[in-house]
């Protein structure tokens, strides 16, 4: 369960914070994400994900969590939230946050 610790503290336009060694990734936020055979709707997600070449990572869980990453846009991320809502999973909305750079390949 990841519900206290997750984006609980991140600010995603600080103008401030230190972007050096940092690229700009999208978060989408979900109420929950299950896996396994049994969840369709994940499956869909998953399903679409891949159909848009999305690149990043899935947290499943309470609450979930989807991370897109360069080459990807937040044009893409915006257009696979919109995307999920139709599947019937509705994200929390698109938020910005510079991760480190190392790692994200």
């Amino acid at each position: 369960d990841n519900r206290g610790t997750c984006l609980s503290s991140a600010s995603s336009n600080d103008a401030s914070a230190d972007t050096a060694g940092k690229v700009e990734c999208y978060i989408l936020r979900y109420n929950h994400l299950l896996s396994g055979p049994e969840h369709k709707k994940e499956k869909a997600m998953v399903d679409a994900a891949k159909k848009a070449k999305l690149q990043g990572g899935l947290l499943w869980g309470t609450p979930g969590i989807v991370v897109v990453v360069p080459p990807s846009t937040e044009e893409d991320a915006k257009e696979y939230a919109a995307e999920t809502r139709d599947i019937g999973k509705r994200p929390d909305g698109v938020q910005s946050m510079h991760l480190p750079e190392s790692g994200i390949e």
